[in-house]
């Protein structure tokens, strides 16, 4: 099968290593710049929740430490003759250790979710060495000489 090359001859093994070397050192520098993008991305996203929760928990506990006193005054009120002041102080803050307790596990199984390693940089570089393994190997042995 007759072949049309640019200069009229085929191009040299050292050429043709050469061309994948640069091709592949290109390749490389894509795919640091692809991770380096999805790693500031995740970034951005991870840090507008941890602005929008430490705000959203400042809020909260300002309010439910004032409902909290209201409970314990209530509870007090309510059962003056069978509790102390302290016991009702107790009873109350139990609940939201208890709470607080809850939702700590709840956020340490969701930040055990986030993705610290860039998935598809990984995945396409994965693939990218397979290719250029399969075209160096490809081109050093006698049997693929280009007559197939």
């Amino acid at each position: 099968m007759a072949r049309d090359f640019p200069n009229g001859s085929p191009p040299s093994m050292a050429s043709l290593v050469g061309g994948i070397v640069h091709d592949a050192q290109v390749l490389l520098k894509q795919e640091m710049a692809l991770a380096k993008c999805e790693l500031a991305n995740e970034f951005r996203m991870a840090k507008q929740a941890a602005i929008t929760l430490g705000i959203g928990i400042g809020i909260a506990a300002f309010g439910a430490l004032l409902l909290l006193i209201m409970l314990v005054y209530l509870l007090h009120w309510a059962l003056s003759e069978r509790l102390p002041l302290w016991s009702c102080f107790g009873i109350v803050g139990a609940i939201p250790t208890i709470l607080g307790a809850a939702l700590f596990s709840l956020s340490e199984r969701r930040a055990g979710r986030l993705r610290l390693l860039p998935e598809q940089s990984r995945a396409t570089m994965k693939d990218n060495v397979a290719w250029i393994n399969n075209r160096m190997s490809g081109h050093n042995g006698p049997a693929n000489s280009g007559s197939t």
